[in-house]
């Protein structure tokens, strides 16, 4: 289950727990507070969390990017050290 599926499966008991918590009712105030606490979690951790998906052809588009900075680095490098 992603974090999407996870949020949308606590977004329907939080709405049926709002009327209950907006006639004063304590304990589904609590868990009402406990579920949207969950919901922003996840949200939070969804917006941080890499976006990645490419498979194979992302992780070798990386690994060239990789080292094609690693050869900038060495010919800078060199360049300094080269007199």
């Amino acid at each position: 289950m992603n974090a999407n599926s996870a949020i949308a499966r606590l977004e329907m008991p939080a709405t049926r727990m709002q009327p209950a918590a907006a006639r004063g009712d304590r304990t589904a105030q609590d868990w009402l507070t406990e579920v949207r606490t969950a919901i922003l979690e996840l949200r939070r951790q969804s917006a941080q969390a890499p976006r990645s998906g490419g498979g194979f052809l992302e992780s070798v588009g990386q690994g060239l990017a990789l080292g094609a900075g690693f050869a900038v680095g060495e010919e800078i490098v060199d360049d300094l050290f080269d007199w």
